[in-house]
């Protein structure tokens, strides 16, 4: 049978994610995260190249899966049903010890954003100008923007810099019009996504929210109403929009804006701006 062309062919290099399948909740969260990406395709956003589904214990392989069901019409959801509606109907296994799943990405070759705010802060400089950082925070919006966009909007809840890769294009420095090579921030990670609102209105629905909250947010980046779950009845794509300001804070002053475990500073909106920094 002739191969099938695939987009890893037109590609020198990719990055390859690598996810042990040991349990049921494992395997939808992989499915999940591999059917919101298939979906989506904007500039600023990780381009999913292919999926590699590999049977450790039959050493048999499945590539090039269309893994993308019909996506949940219902704006409010929660977690657990929208990594089910991912994954139903697809690869169903009653064993899944011994599975592994990998995401096909495309290669980002300037680290992430948070290495490049390091970088910055261990040699002592800053961003030059307001403009600049405009541009690279501009980008980063324009990815959450696209998510939001979509009818249910999809929020990703774990922004942060650590999740937004740089691509460096060496080969635009050649053009005569060019100032420079042409930097472009793309998020990843959708293991934490979800399609719709989280509703909050019974305990049940509070604790099983708190739960997720643990296990697939970053703590500095939460909004207020992922710290107390009484100030809102359900989380939505405003927790986002919370985690964008973190996100410009720390790319304007080189520091996080909130401490860890400091979840009294975020319920009581409680950041300094340094004084020393061109934008405070």
């Amino acid at each position: 049978r002739q191969r099938q062309e695939s987009p890893v062919d037109e590609v020198d290099f990719v990055v390859l994610k690598v996810t042990s399948i040991h349990s049921r909740e494992a395997r939808d969260i992989a499915l999940k995260e591999a059917a919101l990406l298939q979906r989506l395709g904007h500039p600023n956003i990780i381009k999913l190249l292919d999926v590699v589904h590999r049977n450790t214990k039959q050493n048999s392989i499945m590539s090039n899966i269309n893994i993308f069901s019909s996506s949940n019409s219902n704006n409010e959801t929660s977690s657990s049903s929208t990594s089910n509606n991912a994954a139903s109907g697809l690869l169903s296994w009653n064993n899944t010890s011994g599975m592994m799943n990998m995401l096909v990405l495309e290669y980002c070759n300037g680290g992430t954003a948070m290495d490049m705010v390091h970088r910055l802060h261990s040699s002592g400089q800053r961003f030059q100008s307001l403009q600049q950082l405009i541009i690279i925070f501009g980008q980063i919006a324009n990815a959450v923007t696209y998510l939001h966009a979509q009818k249910p909007p999809i929020v990703h809840r774990d922004l942060k810099l650590e999740n937004f890769l740089v691509h460096i294009d060496e080969s635009s420095s050649n053009c005569s019009s060019a100032k420079g090579p042409v930097t472009t921030y793309k998020l990843c990670d959708f293991g934490s996504a979800i399609i719709g609102h989280v509703p909050l209105g019974t305990a049940t629905a509070k604790a099983n929210a708190e739960e997720v909250i643990e296990m697939t947010t970053t703590q500095i980046y939460r909004a207020p109403e992922m710290v107390d779950l009484y100030m809102a009845p359900k989380l939505t794509e405003k927790t986002d929009v919370w985690a964008l300001g973190c996100c410009l804070y720390t790319l304007a002053f080189c520091q996080n804006c909130f401490e860890e475990k400091s979840n009294l500073a975020i319920l009581s909106n409680n950041y300094k701006v340094p004084e020393k920094y061109p934008f405070g």
